[in-house]
């Protein structure tokens, strides 16, 4: 049970050996996010974004894994937008935001009326 959330981010190229070390600390089986643009998926220029997504996570901020990735974003966003990051509830409401999502990321709302 609990808030789950759906969370994207996106590292330069020369940010993935730093990030795919923090998923092997916190996750052996490397199995918390997705690779969905890069390496194969879809081709990308060599300053291109490596874009992951992970569905159905608990992204608290005081959880340890969360933290580290957090602060590895925050670093590579700061250096010349290398990172972004954008966590979205299941109620579809964006609680985290980190660099510049919006030029990767388009998160809609929508309604319908019964």
């Amino acid at each position: 049970m609990g808030y789950r959330s759906t969370v994207i981010l996106g590292i330069a190229p020369k940010y993935k050996k730093e990030f795919e070390k923090i998923l092997k600390k916190h996750y052996p089986d490397n199995d918390l996010f997705e690779l969905v643009k890069g390496n194969g998926q879809r081709e990308i220029g060599i300053d291109e974004m490596l874009i992951y997504e992970g569905e159905y996570l608990k992204w608290y901020d005081d959880f340890n894994d969360v933290k580290d990735v957090e602060e590895l974003i925050h670093k590579a966003s700061e250096d010349d937008d290398n990172a972004f990051l954008v966590g979205i509830g299941e109620d579809g409401v964006i609680h985290s935001e980190i660099g510049v999502y919006y030029d990767y990321v388009g998160v809609f709302t929508t309604h319908e009326i019964y």
